[in-house]
């Protein structure tokens, strides 16, 4: 009996003519394997809907980020500062609170070839290539007079290689003229403070703040060196002003409230702390353990303090009164923070 292969092609016929049934068989094949590429492209269909819609949505997702106002969102909010609107620090109605701006950076005037030159002047200056930088400066000068900002550069040029007082005459020639009065007065005022005429620096200081009361910065400094000068009273309205300018910067806070705590007369116990531990907050430990009498308990704030500062608040902190008092202490001399010469630019 013949076999029965119908099931052994995949239910094609079996035929018994060798060449026709091949060529059947050929073409039936070819007609699954068209079915099969279809069933692919599909497939392949259906996975490129799936990556456009994914493609669709990251994009959505990297605008909605980038449409974030994440500067509002990532600066920390230290504990007890209130929201926006609502300052930590309540003063009279006749204080009302400025809008931030800082001083903004000063740029010459005139020539573009001279302009440049000047600022070839002033990174020779940085380098400590002062020579050059004099040349290139008196070469600005002679090509045009009239350069607005000459005096300016030039005080910084002096500010760089320690010479306070061509950089003083500079400064004040500046302010004469008219040109980056605010920056030349700011300039003056860390001059006097880096000489000890905490007078002078507070005047100066307070120029800058006439013309620029939302600068938080400025505004530190002012008080720093009015109750440096003797002034407790008014250094503190000052520096409660500049926290409510600077609300998520804990150290404005604590410089608030150690303040407050030097005006009232430095109770035994310190007011509660911001959140997050300010460097700052070291230094009003170590005065507080030194009013005990606990030096040792001082000195170990201290370190915590130098380790933790960055060097522009190190700068700022040596004027505090605070440490004129811890300097009364021999063993806390060496861990105190001093005023520097006036920085580079």
């Amino acid at each position: 009996m013949p076999r029965d292969r119908s099931s052994r092609q995949g239910k094609l016929p079996w035929f018994r003519g060798r060449k026709s049934g091949r060529r059947r068989i050929a073409a039936a094949r070819l007609d699954i394997e068209g079915e099969s590429s279809f069933a692919v492209l599909g497939r392949a269909s259906n996975r490129i809907a799936v990556v456009l819609l994914v493609l669709v949505l990251a994009g959505l997702a990297v605008w909605g980020v980038r449409s974030t106002d994440w500067d509002g969102l990532l600066k920390p909010q230290p504990e007890g500062i209130p929201e926006a609107g609502r300052p930590a620090y309540p003063l009279s109605a006749e204080v009302p609170l400025p809008e931030v701006r800082e001083i903004p950076l000063f740029e010459p005037k005139g020539d573009p070839g001279v302009v440049a030159k000047l600022g070839l002047a002033l990174n020779a200056a940085k380098i400590g290539a002062h020579e050059e930088a004099r040349i290139l400066l008196e070469e600005a000068r002679q090509e045009d007079p009239a350069l607005v900002g000459w005096h300016y550069i030039s005080g910084l040029a002096a500010w760089a290689r320690r010479d306070t007082a061509a950089a003083r005459a500079a400064f004040q020639a500046s302010i004469a003229r008219g040109e980056a009065v605010a920056m030349a007065a700011a300039r003056l005022g860390d001059i006097a403070i880096a000489s000890s005429d905490v007078q002078e620096a507070a005047t100066r200081y307070s120029q800058v703040v006439e013309l620029y009361p939302g600068d938080p910065w400025m505004r530190l400094k002012l008080s720093l060196a009015l109750r440096r000068a003797g002034d407790p009273a008014s250094g503190v309205e000052h520096i409660r002003m500049a926290a409510r300018l600077r609300p998520y910067d804990a150290n404005f806070q604590a410089w608030a409230l150690l303040a407050e705590w030097d005006l009232a007369g430095r109770p035994a116990e310190l007011p509660a702390r911001p959140s997050g531990l300010p460097a700052l907050w070291h230094l009003a430990t170590a005065a507080a353990a030194a009013h005990r009498g606990e030096i040792d308990q001082a000195a170990k704030a201290l370190r915590a303090f130098s380790a933790e500062a960055e060097p522009a608040m190190k700068e700022l902190a040596a004027v505090e009164p605070l440490v004129l008092q811890l300097a009364a202490h021999e063993a806390l001399r060496p861990l105190l923070p001093v005023i520097p010469m006036p920085r580079e630019p």
